[in-house]
């Protein structure tokens, strides 16, 4: 330490005027000018102190930085990274303890210093954290705080908010159980920690512990955090008049919905969250263990859990119906959130959890409310909530023509979940297709050609993420359309708006795509238009390629489209790649893998043959074949559109099961499965082949001699099916 003092010392002479100028004056004549040229004059003085510990080269990294001696700081900043680091965690801890936190995180997060060095200072951070983190230490800390000594609690409570959100659950234990003494020391701890308390303590107010509810409202009003806002507005409603109440609820309702919007993200006033695709902390209570517990979301799981709690107070002291079904739908999209957008909704998953009121149960059992809450969130565009409303829909019993009852009762009128069928958003699409589906039993409806035009895009798709480019220039089209492949893209070329139209009308595989500002003959605006109003491609980013000349231009054209923006010309893969990662990042929770979309396409052609089954008149059997020829290709679908096909009345059908059986190309086990569906199709529905297709087989089973047996048997069991469908008809 001693060679410590002598450097600290030092540094302070370097400021002193006269000093500065005797040491010039002294050094002048030297060749020591050369060599220190580089140098401040504190930075000669520090590096004549010769700092050799960790925390003496720490205090001299951070004090080189700061006076532009970054070459010295380098250098002793490797110096730091080859020192052994010390054995224990309490050695960590004495250099943290005798520096404080600043100068180590500013080394720790200087990309320009030596990572081992870097990496040090990390570990030092690391282990104070987990010293003022240490459950065991805040408890006693939290003992401490409500004690009869002042100095001593008010030197707990500083520790404890050092600790940040990690300190609340101690004061919390000492709230639930605690004298009235302690707990009001408590509530003055709690307050105390300010801000890092607000995300634990809103997530306490789902209790149904009225008493622990109202000590928090308390709590955060005195923070006074904007994230509690509507919190503590929920909580005067009761001593409101009613004008008054009505006016709150309005702005309360407000904010409920652009949090389901994601028009609000849920922030503090430690600042706001990053985008969706970051994971953020999630806090929750349970009541039955009286504790708090915290896992990673996304921003939108956080918002949906804020508009949930704070929907779920506002219908408790104001039970409106609006606020009812605000309620649902906050509950809904948060349990889809949750659970996972890919995967299905139940009502036994919507009920599980301890905090969900029986009420809710017995709302969600009336299949007339669950109409209701599926149309509020559909019109409102609460897509998640939606979608969870129509998967709880189609899982329901339904028994006696109720379900077809319940979509024709609007006459005319297009039921909502018609309406859903031409959402833009694939998941909503599906969900809606199922529940018609499992709603209309085995009768016919109104909506069915909808159903099946949706139903044969989905299952179209091979899963394969593609993205579509449209350029009248030639050179500049292909040259994108390389670079999106060398980055793992199948990447289709178009020159007209009209043309890439079609194909995306026809392509449900397409997850972005890129058009040329200058795209002519038709204007950008009326192609974009045409790709917005199209439930197929509504929701799709696309990136508006321009120059500077029309770079205003453009940004202006988009301002209103939240799926588009503009990009210049990448010049190489990686810059292709990272455009894509951006068009992807703007579709957010929309956006659908690679692995979901082959989910999706199975259940497509599982609802088709449903589909096929209850109405067998409504559906034209010649758009579907090329859409099933297309799915034998994929292992995953090659069952299901075999299925299918051995259902279809149609010669095309027969004659494909028979390409695909002879198909040496396709899986061995596809083609065995093919060559069986061919027994049943011809079995049910006679023989469809012509002369020519069955002289072409026999041509084929011929050309077998010397193959594996198992190629032989494909071909001899399709010339075996057809002589005893002949038999059959000749008897």
């Amino acid at each position: 330490m001693s060679s410590f003092r002598i450097f600290r010392f030092a540094f302070l002479l370097a400021f002193a005027p006269w000093t500065f100028s005797v040491v010039h004056a002294q050094e002048s004549p030297s060749t020591a000018v050369d060599t220190d040229s580089s140098l401040s004059a504190a930075g000669i003085i520090i590096r004549d102190s010769n700092p050799s510990t960790p925390a003496e080269l720490i205090t001299a990294i951070n004090q080189l930085i700061a006076f532009g001696d970054l070459e010295l700081a380098k250098k002793y900043a490797k110096q730091l990274g080859e020192q052994d680091e010390p054995e224990n965690t309490q050695n960590l801890l004495a250099i943290g303890d005798s520096l404080g936190p600043v100068p180590i995180f500013r080394i720790a997060n200087n990309a320009e210093l030596d990572s081992s060095a870097r990496n040090f200072c990390k570990n030092i951070l690391q282990a104070m954290r987990g010293r003022d983190t240490d459950p065991t230490r805040l408890n006693a800390l939290a003992q401490i705080a409500v004690g009869n000594n002042p100095q001593s609690r008010r030197d707990a409570l500083l520790k404890m908010r050092a600790a940040g959100t990690p300190a609340v659950e101690p004061l919390l234990k000492i709230l639930l159980t605690g004298s009235p003494a302690e707990q009001l020391s408590v509530k003055q701890g709690l307050i105390f920690l300010g801000a890092p308390a607000v995300p634990p303590l809103l997530a306490v107010l789902e209790t149904e512990n009225e008493k622990l509810r109202n000590n928090i409202a308390s709590i955060l009003t005195r923070i006074a955090d904007p994230a509690a806002v509507n919190d503590i507005r929920i909580t005067t409603l009761a001593s409101q008049d009613i004008d008054t109440k009505k006016s709150m609820s309005r702005q309360i309702q407000k904010s409920i919905r652009n949090y389901l919007l994601g028009r609000q993200v849920f922030s503090t006033a430690l600042g706001k969250n990053g985008g969706n695709g970051e994971q953020h902390t999630l806090w929750e209570w349970d009541d039955k263990q009286s504790a708090l517990s915290q896992r990673k979301g996304s921003q939108s799981l956080l918002a949906a859990q804020a508009a949930y709690r704070i929907a779920s107070a506002l219908s408790r002291e104001y039970s409106e119906d609006e606020n009812i079904l605000l309620e649902a739908a906050a509950l809904l999209q948060y349990e889809k959130l949750n659970k996972g957008l890919d995967q299905p909704l139940d009502l036994k998953t919507l009920m599980q959890t301890s905090k969900r009121k029986e009420k809710q149960g017995q709302h969600f059992n009336d299949l007339e409310f669950l109409e209701a809450v599926f149309e509020f969130a559909l019109d409102q565009g609460y897509v998640p909530a939606a979608t969870g409303a129509a998967e709880v829909f189609g899982k329901k019993d339904i028994t006696g023509g109720q379900g077809i009852n319940l979509l024709a009762r609007r006459g005319a009128t297009t039921h909502p979940l018609v309406t859903a069928v031409n959402h833009q958003d694939r998941r909503l699409r599906l969900a809606a297709c199922n529940t018609i589906l499992a709603l209309s039993d085995a009768h016919p409806f109104v909506g069915t050609s909808v159903v099946s035009d949706a139903l044969r895009f989905l299952a179209a798709s091979q899963g394969k993420p593609c993205v579509f480019i449209v350029d009248r220039r030639v050179n500049r089209r292909q040259s994108l359309g390389s670079m999106l492949k060398e980055a793992g893209y199948v990447a289709n070329i178009y020159k007209t708006g009209r043309t890439a139209m079609a194909a995306a009308q026809r392509q449900p595989d397409y997850i972005a795509g890129f058009i040329s500002f200058t795209i002519g003959p038709r204007g950008i605006k009326d192609v974009l238009h045409e790709f917005r109003t199209d439930s197929r491609t509504a929701g799709l980013p696309i990136g508006i390629l321009v120059d500077p000349r029309n770079e205003n231009e453009a940004e202006n054209m988009i301002a209103d489209d939240p799926l588009s923006t503009i990009f210049f010309m990448p010049v190489n893969a990686e810059m292709a790649g990272e455009d894509m990662n951006k068009l992807k990042q703007m579709a957010s929770d929309s956006f659908v893998n690679e692995a979901e979309r082959l989910q999706q396409a199975q259940k497509a052609l599982c609802l088709f043959k449903k589909f096929m089954e209850q109405s067998p008149d409504s559906y034209e059997p010649t758009e579907w074949i090329p859409l099933l020829t297309k799915s034998l290709e994929t292992e995953q679908l090659a069952v299901h559109a075999i299925d299918i096909l051995t259902g279809l009345k149609t010669p095309a059908a027969q004659q494909t099961l028979v390409h695909t059986a002879s198909n040496p190309y396709l899986p061995l086990a596809t083609r065995q499965i093919a060559a069986s569906a061919f027994a049943q199709s011809i079995a049910k529905h006679g023989i469809g082949l012509s002369k020519v297709a069955i002289q072409r087989q026999q041509e084929r089973y011929d050309a077998t001699e010397g193959e594996s047996p198992e190629e032989e048997a494909i071909h001899w069991s399709i010339l075996e099916s057809l002589n005893q469908a002949a038999d059959k008809d000749r008897n």
